[in-house]
């Protein structure tokens, strides 16, 4: 899907901002794309954006996404001869218990395995996978989730690097190629993409 689905966070997007919107007014949308938010429900920073190609079939779901108790996510399905891909994009923010992160995507997952076996979760969710076990070890092998990123994302400790932004999806062969850069545009950390298949 690369070039097709992009998602971003703490894009210092607004509550006051619609679910649809150009992040910059005076600035026209990318063309053939369609975009949509999830304001950051904190005081400062925060915010999810996903953009998606206007020929792809995809709609949100704010019926399945949680946000509440700190925890930000954003659901959108994905339908491709027939078969729907779920993309979630969440962020937990430093102080918030990864038990609550545990509980949100553990009912976040049972709604989307109603109705797909094909998800993936995208974004930064402040659990270290260079560690293992980690604190969401549990979850990832009961939805039998695997994390594609490899190497570190977040380098606020030069001395301590850690694996933060990840992507966990239940179909890693569908995953044809991933990317973990330092592009600069983030104050410490990379840039992370993946391409796949979408079926």
């Amino acid at each position: 899907m690369l070039g097709r689905l992009l998602m971003t966070l703490r894009s210092e997007l607004s509550i006051s901002q619609p679910r649809n919107f150009t992040p910059r007014p005076n600035v026209a949308p990318p063309r053939n794309i369609h975009g949509h938010t999830q304001p950051h429900t904190r005081q400062h920073g925060g915010g999810l954006l996903c953009y998606v190609r206007d020929t792809i079939p995809h709609k949100s779901r704010p019926d399945i996404a949680i946000n509440k108790n700190g925890i930000e996510s954003l659901v959108i399905q994905i339908k491709d001869n027939n078969i729907n891909n779920f993309f979630l994009h969440i962020y937990k923010p430093p102080n918030v218990n990864v038990n609550i992160l545990n509980h949100a995507i553990e009912s976040m997952l049972n709604i989307c395995f109603l109705e797909s076996n094909n998800v993936t979760i995208i974004g930064d969710l402040n659990v270290n996978f260079l560690n293992h076990p980690n604190q969401l070890t549990q979850v990832c092998d009961s939805f039998d989730l695997k994390q594609i990123v490899k190497g570190p994302t977040c380098f606020k400790s030069s001395d301590n690097p850690s694996l933060l932004d990840l992507i966990l999806t239940n179909c890693p062969r569908s995953i044809t190629s991933s990317i973990n850069l330092p592009l600069g545009i983030s104050d410490f950390h990379n840039f992370i993409s993946a391409a796949t298949k979408i079926n």
